[in-house]
C-alpha cells in the first residue's frame, strides 16, 4: 500500500474517531456510508472499464480480419474458422484435412470449409510404383 493511500486510510480513521467522539454519530454514519458508495462505483467503474477495452479489441481484431472462401484472414495469415470468430470472438486457426487439400477443419467446433473456392482433389486411381526396369 502507498504512503499517499495510507496517509488518506489515516486521515478517514481519524475524522472518524473525532466525530465519533464529539458525538456526531450521524455525520459518521453518513461519511461511512458515502465511502462505501465511493469504493463501490469504483469497482463499477473498473468493471466497465474492462469490458470497453475488451470490446474496443474486439471491434479492432473485427476491422483487421478479412472474410473470404467461408474463413477469416488476416492479410496472409490464416485462415481463421468464421464459426469460431462470430461466435465466440475468438481466432482458432483451421487445418487442412490432408496435405493439398482445399479443405480445412476447425479442431475446435469441427466446421469444414473450402478455403479456396475450388473443388477438393479426388485421386481416381492409385498410381502406379512398379519400376518398369527391374
Amino acid at each position: 500500500m502507498s504512503i499517499k493511500n495510507m496517509s488518506i486510510i489515516n486521515w478517514f480513521k481519524n475524522t472518524f474517531t473525532v466525530l465519533r467522539e464529539a458525538g456526531k454519530i450521524k455525520e459518521y454514519e453518513k461519511i461511512s456510508a458515502l465511502t462505501e458508495e465511493n469504493t463501490n462505483l469504483k469497482k463499477k467503474l473498473s468493471v466497465a472499464e474492462q469490458k470497453i477495452a475488451t470490446l474496443n479489441e474486439e471491434i479492432y481484431q473485427k476491422r483487421k480480419l478479412e472474410y473470404r472462401n467461408e474463413s477469416y484472414w488476416d492479410n496472409d495469415d490464416g485462415p481463421y474458422c468464421s464459426r469460431c470468430f462470430d461466435e465466440l470472438g475468438k481466432t482458432i486457426r483451421i487445418h487442412p484435412n490432408y496435405v493439398g487439400s482445399n479443405f480445412s477443419t476447425c479442431p475446435k467446433c469441427k466446421t469444414q470449409v473450402n478455403i479456396t473456392g475450388r473443388s477438393d482433389f479426388v485421386q481416381t486411381s492409385t498410381p502406379n510404383h512398379r519400376n518398369p526396369g527391374r
